[in-house]
């Protein structure tokens, strides 16, 4: 992982994929090539598949102890991420939470809320865990700890269903 990205570090690759610890990845590259400016912490990632196209869920395991500031640059690099990457014009972003009425969830959460609002984000409010297949936001953001937990039961859920469907063949 650390020759990898050194190779970046030096111009020589593009880019870092990794199938091994994230926990190593994420390290050898904040070490090695440091943050971005405006960024306290990086996030990771995934894009999650809903009918209308994918959606953007971070942080899924790098910071559970985020601080609404951290939630706010996730957002951020969020949106830019589904812009470029994507290809989403002015993507809509959310927060994960436990209601979608605004007020709602912990502090750290409705204090993040409040940050967001005063961004240039197209900040949507507060979406739930149901609706995260339903694509009401291109940009998902949460803390580490309910981002883990969101992915692996997604996972779980999808080999649940298969071995069902397979079980029945």
């Amino acid at each position: 992982i650390l020759v990898a990205v050194d190779l970046v570090k030096r111009g020589e690759a593009d880019a870092v994929v990794t199938a091994g610890h994230t926990g190593a990845g994420m390290a050898a590259a904040v070490l090695r090539l440091g943050r971005l400016a405006g960024v306290d912490r990086p996030a990771l990632a995934v894009q999650m598949i809903t009918s209308q196209g994918p959606i953007v869920l971070l942080d899924i395991g790098a910071n559970p102890d985020s601080t609404p500031e951290n939630l706010v640059q996730y957002a951020r690099m969020g949106a830019i991420f589904a812009e470029r990457v994507m290809g989403v014009t002015d993507p809509r972003v959310a927060l994960l939470s436990i209601g979608e009425e605004k007020g709602k969830g912990d502090a750290r959460i409705q204090r993040a809320s409040e940050l967001l609002d005063a961004t240039d984000l197209r900040f949507t409010g507060n979406v739930e865990g149901k609706d995260l297949t339903h694509h009401l936001a291109d940009v998902v953001v949460c803390d580490a700890v309910v981002g883990n937990v969101v992915i692996k039961f997604f996972e779980g859920l999808s080999t649940f269903i298969f071995d069902l469907i397979e079980g029945e063949f």
